[in-house]
């Protein structure tokens, strides 16, 4: 997955949040996916009808910490897709 990233120097970090504890604070649908190599991640996509007829999409990851603001998400890469829930406001 292409990352955005906050500086290239990166951070090494074994503890980055890979979920959301009480729930996302954003509007967008809360999703968890799973790679092929089973890596596991959370994170909102926005909630809009062109994310099914594009390749891929962005996702905004639950750790505020992470040296990543944003992944780009190729769905060819994912194994599983689970809605976790729906957020407007």
């Amino acid at each position: 997955m292409p990352l955005f990233v906050k500086t290239f120097e990166g951070q090494i970090r074994s503890d980055e949040v890979k979920s959301f504890e009480l729930g996302p604070f954003m509007k967008g649908v809360w999703v968890r996916l799973k790679s092929y190599d089973n890596e596991t991640t959370e994170g909102i996509i926005r909630n809009i009808q062109d994310s099914l007829l594009v390749p891929g999409f962005f996702l905004n990851p639950p750790d505020p910490w992470s040296n990543n603001e944003l992944l780009y998400v190729v769905k060819n890469s994912v194994s599983e897709f689970l809605v976790r829930g729906v957020r407007y406001a």
